[in-house]
């Protein structure tokens, strides 16, 4: 059975804790053109991408405040600056001053958002704070330290990740919290999922559900089903995933999640290509494209586009698998996403490959090599390159630098102790060998 290449994962982050913000002094006198906020007096306001709108409020110190959100055709950042200027952290419009004086809270819409949309904001509570208010604080602390440490399939990064989201998560319970702590437990499974811990993913995914159900969230049960669709598919059971994802896909229609429609549609067709039902997965992935095009999620766009590309690839039209992934390529240079266009350039060079075109083969993975040697001189995806750069040259028949590649690519895998990457290079490399042994001795003749 083919499959399709990992690519770079999608996982279940949430948007929820307070974006970062340029630090600015404060002099008490909020700037020209900010919203003061009033109980009872919430704003709606258009926006677009690149836009951002400034709101203040006067705090005494260990207030608690919890502002009132919601969005409408986009997502929105929301950062809070405290009187002397400095970044406040919190989750999803909630924050405890630490002093009295003028807060801020700047709202935006990232530029790859190019669609126009609306939110609204106000205050929902504002109160002096207590232990449970403090527990939020701490769990959104612990959840962004997880976030700054997470990076996809680098195994110490995933571990430092999980131990701050158990951190987090031990708060949110303390809070009382079901839904964010079953978001937590989602985003969990998710990253369980990459470190091949089938057991451990599951039985956070489950959790999840179940706390979901009970805090009756259908936003939360999406992410949950969704996350045990994701584990049972990547672990071979595809049945049970492609009824998770049929449920995640109601959910996500039914809260008006398009993001999250599209990546649903996603993971569809690719458990139904897993499944040998192509023409499925042709048209899950296809509808996918669309949703992300209403939407204009450039990201998502790429992602999806590389998708179809690896199934066209797999299916042998190796001329629509190119297409796609051009297209994918151009979208995420535009974006100067460095991480999805060496991702895209990998794929590349396999669809070249394939196709015996090993001079763009050999380009696109050197390419690829290139950029994920300044990512992470030390990663897994730069040892992955160096080691389709290898099989190109041994096609090629330049066995020696064949041989060169394969070590960098093993030496590479050996600090990470990726096992079963080491296996296949070793016997690459073995093969290699026995081309030269078997040659030498007809040169010798």
């Amino acid at each position: 059975m083919k499959h399709l290449p990992a690519s770079f994962p999608l996982i279940l982050f949430a948007t929820g804790f307070l974006a970062s913000a340029t630090h600015a002094q404060n002099d008490g006198a909020p700037p020209a053109g900010s919203v003061l906020l009033q109980r009872g007096n919430p704003v709606e306001r258009e926006i677009v991408g690149g836009q951002s709108h400034e709101y203040h409020l006067q705090l005494d110190a260990g207030q608690y405040l919890k502002l009132q959100l919601s969005e409408r055709g986009l997502s929105i950042s929301i950062a809070c600056l405290g009187p002397d200027g400095q970044r406040q952290l919190g989750f999803r419009g909630e924050v405890i001053a630490n002093a009295s004086g003028t807060y801020r809270f700047v709202v935006a819409v990232s530029e790859r958002q190019r669609r126009p949309g609306s939110y609204g904001i106000g205050i929902e509570t504002l109160e002096n704070a207590t232990p449970a208010h403090h527990s939020r604080i701490a769990a959104a602390r612990a959840y962004s330290e997880g976030l700054a440490a997470y990076r996809p399939l680098v195994r110490e990064a995933l571990l430092k990740t999980i131990a701050a989201f158990e951190e987090s998560l031990k708060h949110w319970r303390a809070a009382d919290d079901s839904a964010e702590a079953s978001r937590t437990l989602s985003e969990m499974g998710m990253i369980y999922n990459q470190l091949g811990e089938e057991k451990k993913a599951l039985d956070c995914g489950n959790q999840a559900l179940s706390l979901a159900r009970a805090a009756r969230n259908r936003e939360v049960e999406a992410a949950a089903v969704t996350t045990l669709g994701v584990v049972h598919n990547n672990f071979g059971d595809k049945k049970t995933a492609i009824e998770y994802f049929d449920q995640a896909l109601l959910l996500m229609r039914e809260v008006q999640d398009r993001t999250g429609e599209a990546n649903t549609l996603n993971y569809l067709g690719r458990a139904h290509f897993r499944s040998g039902q192509n023409r499925k997965a042709v048209a899950y992935l296809h509808q996918a494209l669309e949703v992300v095009r209403e939407i204009q999620n450039r990201g998502l766009e790429a992602y999806v586009l590389g998708d179809i590309g690896s199934v066209y690839e797999l299916l042998g039209d190796y001329q629509q698998s190119v297409d796609n992934h051009q297209q994918a390529l151009l979208i995420n240079r535009e974006l100067k996403n460095s991480g999805a266009e060496a991702v895209t350039l990998n794929n590349l060079g396999l669809v070249y490959l394939g196709m015996g075109e090993y001079q763009k083969a050999l380009d696109s993975y050197t390419a690829s090599a290139d950029l994920n040697r300044k990512l992470d001189p030390r990663g897994d995806r730069l040892a992955v390159s160096l080691q389709n750069v290898g099989v190109v040259y041994s096609r090629l028949g330049d066995r020696q630098r064949a041989l060169h590649f394969f070590q960098q690519a093993l030496d590479l895998q050996r600090v990470i102790n990726n096992r079963s990457s080491l296996a296949t290079i070793l016997s690459a490399m073995g093969d290699v060998y026995g081309e030269l042994r078997v040659f030498g001795a007809q040169a010798g003749e």
